[in-house]
């Protein structure tokens, strides 16, 4: 009688132990949330961006996303988060 793995090649299904061992290991090594993040950062862009507002010199195609973005990450997990996220992504 046939079985469903005979359906799938031997590469197809290493692919796929290795992906399962990938993902393992990455669930494993994910960064912890802080206890008690500083969002001292966070706040300092937010004035930044108010600032720039009322004093004229905002301008909306800046990066101002990412900034806030990256400090929340850094505030919440650590300076190393962006190591663990660029090994995953990429």
């Amino acid at each position: 009688m046939p079985t469903i793995l005979e359906n799938f090649t031997i590469e197809s299904l290493q692919k796929e132990i290795d992906r399962r061992v990938r993902m393992n290991k990455i669930k494993t090594l994910a960064p912890k949330m802080k206890e008690n993040p500083n969002f001292a950062d966070v706040m300092n862009i937010a004035q930044g961006i108010v600032d720039e507002i009322l004093d004229g010199s905002y301008h909306i195609d800046n990066n101002d996303a990412i900034w806030i973005y990256e400090e929340v990450m850094i505030a919440c997990f650590g300076e190393g988060v962006f190591d663990w996220v660029n090994n995953i992504v990429n």
